[in-house]
């Protein structure tokens, strides 16, 4: 199956700006079931654009604006083939196949990372939106994760932002 993915994103200012670095994320990875055909980055205004792997190999580029700006325009455009004929054709490990679980050890090290738990407060909202969202959770980890991420796709929305700096995960929730 080949997909066509595009990645359009437009900012506007009421007068110029400027920028700090910006990083992006938009190279879909290649592996032995996906293949990728073509992939394209454009930025508007002139940028200089330096390609580099992160830790984990993902390809990223960062962004550096040399002049203030009134726009920034990033267009992403991606051709990838995936080879398995049903993508949702997997099975899950028994001690998978209800949530929640606990991995493997031997998985320990490379999961390490995200397994962390988030800070106390986050934990705290993060849980009362959960019981607000899902007062009956399924069991099942497959039809779990097909809930939350419906009901992520449904209530997100963009908000304009114009503080610096990263946003907290308990704003954001």
């Amino acid at each position: 199956m080949h997909l066509q993915i595009v990645h359009d994103t437009t900012y506007r200012y009421g007068s110029p700006v400027s920028l700090s670095q910006h990083v992006l994320y938009l190279r879909p990875r290649e592996n032995s079931v996906q293949r990728l055909h073509r992939f394209t980055l454009h930025v508007s205004p002139r940028a200089e654009v330096t390609r580099v792997l992160d830790p984990l190999d993902n390809e990223l580029w960062l962004v550096r604006f040399p002049q203030p700006t009134d726009h920034v325009h990033i267009r992403a455009e991606s051709k990838v083939e995936t080879l398995q004929a049903n993508p949702f054709d997997f099975v899950l490990k028994d001690y998978a196949v209800e949530f929640p679980f606990a991995y493997e050890p031997v998985f320990d090290f490379a999961l390490g990372p995200h397994l962390v738990p988030p800070f106390d407060a986050t934990q705290v909202r993060l849980r009362q939106w959960l019981a607000a969202e899902f007062p009956q959770r399924p069991k099942g980890t497959v039809e779990w994760l097909s809930a939350i991420n419906r009901r992520v796709f449904e209530r997100l929305t963009y908000r304009r932002r114009d503080e610096r700096g990263i946003q907290t995960s308990v704003e954001t929730l």
